[in-house]
């Protein structure tokens, strides 16, 4: 069963993969990001109850980063620890370009580094190599979004734990409940 999302990212990536290329480095990494928090924005909600004011609650606010939702996507094991860790490189860079007053490029020696670290990146390119490191963002930013459409398309939203009743051993506290 396709997620009716899958589609949709599906027709939008050519355009996004356009864009992002044509973009200023500053403006590429920024928008590459977003795309890659939507998609983890999109499988917490995905993974979650159909419950949308509970998940709106939840999910909305300030205090929920990028950087938090790469690690609870990771602790709730819907994404791979390669994942996790190419998406916090990402993170990474995305934090370097959009917080810094001076000119930014992918050749500044530590995005070159992160950037040449990114594992999807580096299956990707298994033979020859882009000399650029723009072109290496791209092909493990691009492989990283592929990945999260793909783990969209399989999620299942989580169904509501049913009562336990009356009948069950107490455990917390020892003993026994009361006889009538």
């Amino acid at each position: 069963m396709n997620n009716p999302l899958f589609d949709e990212i599906a027709a939008e990536s050519r355009r996004l993969l356009r864009d992002v290329s044509e973009s200023n480095d500053r403006a590429a990494v920024i928008t590459a990001a977003a795309v890659v928090d939507d998609l983890l924005d999109l499988l917490l909600r995905g993974s979650m109850l159909k419950d949308d004011k509970v998940v709106e609650e939840l999910l909305d606010g300030d205090s929920f980063t990028f950087s938090t939702r790469i690690d609870l996507c990771y602790s709730l094991g819907l994404i791979s620890v390669l994942e996790r860790r190419d998406l916090h490189l990402i993170r990474r860079v995305r934090n370097d370009f959009a917080h810094s007053r001076k000119p930014v490029s992918f050749e500044d020696p530590g995005t070159r580094d992160r950037c040449r670290s990114l594992n999807l990146a580096k299956q990707f390119w298994s033979g020859s190599q882009p000399s650029d490191t723009k072109t290496w963002f791209l092909s493990g930013w691009v492989m990283l979004a592929n990945q999260l459409s793909h783990r969209l398309n399989g999620s299942r939203h989580a169904e509501v734990a049913h009562e336990l009743g009356s009948n069950v051993t107490i455990m917390f506290g020892g003993g026994s409940a009361p006889k009538n």
